[in-house]
């Protein structure tokens, strides 16, 4: 049976994220994603009648972050033991 990876994630707000060890990712080499998921989704009824639900349901925004970064990455980290492992990824709008 093929064995599935370990997957981790984090929000990035400000340009910072943080991912806890506790909820961390096993030591190892990583491929990274990063993606938007574009603005958040008002939680109060719209002024057309539409609600949260119906415009959770929406098809998402277009991805502004270039594919390098996420679906056609070049992205990789690797988690190290005894480090704090800070992964910085300076990223280019082409």
């Amino acid at each position: 049976a093929k064995r599935s990876a370990p997957i981790g994630g984090a929000m990035i707000r400000g340009g910072r994220y943080d991912l806890p060890a506790a909820k961390g990712l096993p030591l190892g080499e990583y491929v990274v994603r990063i993606n938007s998921f574009g603005a958040a989704v008002e939680t109060t009824q719209a002024a057309d009648g539409e609600d949260y639900f119906a415009a959770m349901r929406a098809p998402p925004p277009p991805e502004i972050i270039p594919s390098k970064y996420n679906s056609k990455t070049t992205l990789s980290a690797e988690v190290v033991a005894d480090e704090t492992n800070e992964l910085d990824f300076k990223l280019e709008s082409r």
